[in-house]
């Protein structure tokens, strides 16, 4: 068995639901995956399903048509239409793209931000917090309306990974329409934004300086199919990116993608138990770190820890995994990310870890690539 203490990677390194560097059966409380941790959708299943075993011979040709579906059930989930939209393989496809052809564009990232689109845009000006400020919504949005006015080219997540800010849509909306006259133009990732609650999507409106991204993985806890959508009225930009895509989307996550955007019935249901979970999980991080955890509305938390590797490290006894950032990464802050449990059993592991967390092993001065207390089993009784 691989020991924890011969990882390859430092934690910080490693993304969420990443385990393959943990001993096999070391975890078995994954918190550090931010997505819907009760899917996929019982008809993403059945449509697979009937793919598989009904239509094998669908997987034969190239899936050329596969996106029209596709687009027409989210138009109709965003209130929209498909003309101003495209498909890709996740939102992270789109950022690619946008960020090979924003190369020589001022461009400014609000940070702190997703490590995905930090690697891409990291030619751009990165606007965090000052120095050992603990970030906000309302200066998250002060430093999206200065850069508006200032860049041509503003990129941001709303809600924002991996704080979980939410900036509301009508402060968004104004900014977009204040800055239309200089040419600055607004891209909102929106992963998250059905975390959030109905009716906060930017897509649209009728502001053509505003690109805004979303997939279907997330929401519906199937981050393993990649599947997401461009929205923009911007004629050229959206021609732009769709040279840059791939020619077609792969059919087996179409298909499923699909399906969840049809099923109205078991995305709602979910995420007000995972708001109502996630809410509890607050209180009991609150309760061991008072302030430094980061209040919001979506699925996870962050707990602003100056070095979470010891706290990363001790819930990793207990069996639990987090997402964990260093701070040493240029437009990242230091800390964990935790989504919410689900269980009663679950939340009675995450008390017990919590507990058990001392100041000593909080603030004690570890060497930062180690979790060498884990040897495949838990320090602690379960």
């Amino acid at each position: 068995m691989r020991h924890a203490s011969n990882l390859v990677r430092d934690p910080s390194r490693v993304q969420g639901g990443d385990l393959t560097d943990l001993p096999e059966g070391a975890i078995t409380l994954d918190l550090s995956i931010c997505s819907n941790r009760f899917g996929p959708p019982p008809e993403a299943i059945a449509a697979l399903a009937d793919l598989i075993t009904r239509q094998p011979d669908s997987l034969t040709p190239p899936p050329y048509r596969a996106q029209t579906p596709y687009l027409e059930a989210f138009a109709r989930r965003l209130h929209t239409d498909t003309r101003h939209m495209l498909a890709g393989c996740g939102v992270t496809e789109f950022l690619a793209a946008l960020a090979r052809l924003l190369t020589d564009r001022r461009v400014a990232v609000i940070t702190p931000e997703y490590t995905g689109t930090l690697e891409y845009f990291a030619y751009a000006d990165f606007l965090s917090a000052d120095p050992g400020v603990q970030d906000t919504p309302e200066m998250r949005f002060q430093r999206t309306r200065e850069a508006m006015m200032a860049y041509e080219y503003v990129v941001l997540s709303n809600p924002s990974n991996p704080l979980g800010h939410y900036i509301p849509r009508n402060d968004l909306l104004r900014v977009c329409t204040h800055s239309q006259h200089r040419g600055a133009t607004l891209i909102v990732d929106e992963e998250y934004i059905a975390f959030q609650g109905n009716g906060r999507s930017l897509a649209g409106t009728d502001l053509s300086n505003l690109v805004v991204l979303q997939s279907t993985g997330k929401a519906n806890g199937m981050p393993g199919t990649r599947a997401g959508m461009l929205w923009t009225r911007d004629t050229h930009l959206r021609g732009d990116v769709q040279r840059l895509l791939l020619p077609w989307l792969y059919l087996l996550d179409i298909t499923a993608a699909t399906a969840a955007l049809q099923d109205n019935a078991w995305l709602p249901g979910t995420l007000a138990k995972i708001k109502s979970d996630a809410q509890r999980l607050q209180q009991l991080l609150q309760g061991r770190f008072g302030a430094r955890v980061s209040p919001a509305d979506i699925h996870y938390r962050f707990v602003h820890l100056d070095n979470p590797y010891p706290a990363h490290r001790h819930l990793l006894n207990y069996r639990i995994n987090t997402r964990l950032f260093s701070g040493d990464e240029a437009g990242t802050v230091p800390g964990l990310r935790l989504a919410a449990p689900s269980t009663e059993e679950e939340f009675d592991q995450v008390q017990a870890a919590l507990e058990t967390l001392t100041a000593g092993d909080e603030n004690a001065d570890h060497h930062r690539h180690s979790c060498r207390a884990l040897r495949g089993s838990p320090t602690q009784p379960m």
